[in-house]
Order: C-alpha cells, then sequence, then structure tokens
C-alpha cells in the first residue's frame, strides 16, 4: 500500500496503480538553499539545510569555504616537488607549517621559509608530532626529528627504527614497516614512555618491538600506517585491519589484535581516518 497526501483527507492506493490527484496540499514548504552539510549533527543544522539529499535537483552548484580568516604562504623557497605538508601547532598562539620534498624539508611561521640542516636521504612517507617533538619517517633513515628552533634534522635515536610510518600513542614514539624483508615490514617499534629517544628494552624497559602475526592465509602482510588516538591505535595493514590498546605493563605496553581480516590496502595515500 502507498499513502498520498492531498487534499483534505489521506487517500490510500492499493499496489502499484497510480492516482493523480486534483488537488495536492504540500505539508512544508522552504527555501533549500543550504545545501547539503554531513560533517555536524543534524540537530545542529540550519532549517534550509540537508543531512543527506537523494532523487534532488540541483539548480546552482558551487563550492564555498567556512567564514573566517586564510592564511597565505610566503613566496615557496624553490621548485621541488612539495611532497607532504603538515601544520604543526606550539602552544596556543605559536603555529608553523613545515613543507617537505623528496630534497630538504622547510618550514614556516608565517613570513618567511625556513631550511633545515642535517640529512633526509628519501621523499618522507609519514609525520607525527610526539609529546610536542615533531618526528618524520621515510624508510631510509632512522626517525628523524626536526628541531625549529636549532633549525636541524637529527636522528631521534641511536637506534630508531628504519619506519616508513610513525605516530605517538600511549607517550611514545610508534615506529611501523621497518625494512624489507618478510619480518621487517610487519614489526612495530615503540619508544621509552617518555623517553622517545630509546628503542632499547635492555635500556629502557618500557620501550621494545614486536612482529604482528601474519593474514590467516600465512602470507605477508605489510603494515600500510599506523594512527595513535588517546585510547586506540589503528594500524591498517595489506591483508587486515588491526587494531592495539593500552596494557598497564611497562616492558608489554601494547594489546595488538586483529579487528577487521581480510579487508586491507596496499595504498598508504588513500587511507582516512577521522
Amino acid at each position: 500500500m502507498a499513502t498520498v497526501v492531498g487534499g483534505r483527507r489521506l487517500k490510500k492506493i492499493p499496489g502499484l496503480r497510480s492516482l493523480r490527484l486534483s488537488k495536492e496540499r504540500p505539508l512544508a514548504v522552504a527555501v533549500a538553499n543550504g545545501g547539503m552539510v554531513a560533517d555536524i549533527d543534524p540537530a545542529d543544522i540550519k532549517d534550509n539545510q540537508f543531512v543527506i539529499v537523494k532523487n534532488a535537483r540541483v539548480r546552482r552548484d558551487k563550492t564555498t569555504r567556512r567564514f573566517g580568516k586564510s592564511s597565505y604562504l610566503p613566496t615557496k623557497p624553490n621548485s621541488n616537488a612539495v611532497i607532504r605538508m603538515f601544520d604543526y601547532k606550539l602552544g596556543e598562539f605559536t603555529f608553523y607549517r613545515i613543507r617537505l620534498t623528496a630534497a630538504g624539508i622547510h618550514f614556516t611561521s608565517g613570513s618567511a621559509w625556513t631550511a633545515l640542516s642535517g640529512t633526509f636521504s628519501g621523499k618522507p612517507t609519514d609525520i607525527a608530532s610526539v609529546l610536542g617533538t615533531l618526528v618524520v619517517a621515510n624508510g631510509i633513515d632512522r626517525l628523524r626529528k626536526l628541531d625549529l628552533d636549532a633549525e636541524t634534522i637529527s636522528d631521534l635515536g641511536t637506534i630508531a627504527p628504519r619506519a616508513k610510518y610513525v605516530t605517538g600513542f600511549s607517550e611514545r614514539a610508534v615506529g611501523a614497516n621497518v625494512g624489507d624483508s618478510d619480518d621487517a615490514v610487519e614489526n612495530l617499534w615503540w619508544s621509552g614512555n617518555r623517553n622517545l629517544t630509546e628503542f632499547d628494552a635492555l635500556e629502557d624497559i618500557s620501550a621494545g618491538n614486536k612482529r604482528l602475526d601474519t593474514s590467516p592465509r600465512m602470507v605477508t602482510d605489510p603494515i600500510r600506517g599506523v594512527f595513535g588516538f588517546s585510547s586506540v591505535m589503528i594500524i591498517p595493514r595489506e591483508r587486515s585491519i588491526w587494531l592495539a590498546t593500552q596494557n598497564p605493563t611497562a616492558s608489554n605496553p601494547f594489546n595488538t589484535f586483529r579487528a577487521v581480516p581480510g579487508v586491507g590496502t596496499d595504498l598508504p595515500g588513500s587511507i582516512a581516518i577521522g
């Protein structure tokens, strides 16, 4: 049965038979010019906005930005291809933008670009702010520390892993996918608790490393990213998705487990978690 609202009463139409009503009365009329808003609670949107629109005709389409202030970067320091940009906020009022290329790293606070001195051997594959320290991974060098005050690039630690991915979790720097072997691509390394420069468990019991289990088919399952949040760390892999939670044990700080078997990615740049 289909119910149609029209005239002064409800008319029921059996089956697929259609009936044209001589008079229809709309239940509500509004100018729907607010577009579709899907990133906030539906209760907070305006009356002229939609959470989702289906079977609708768009008479005018445009792209707008949120009202606010636009920040324009200074003149580029070189013509090298930009591989990654990273926004870094220090305290309440200090804001930096990091520009990473295969040839070097620059930063700016808004007036001019400043080059960081130090060795950086390959294209950056990941960057994270861990306890106020900027850490960059490229899969070739050991995890690199960016010191914006000294304007330098240096090893995060003497045995920091040569990881492709890095994040901060449980007050540690965590590196993942640390080489080309079947074992290395499944490895997870972490620094000491609030001791980002130490990765040796013999020196700091809260540091260490482990190899995540292989896929159920016993096929190598490389780690393709690592994302730390307040209470959970997400570890996408090529054939599965893993999670890690915190353990109250210094020598074994993470409980890692396969959350989604059989689903993964081999395109790290396609991963978006929010």
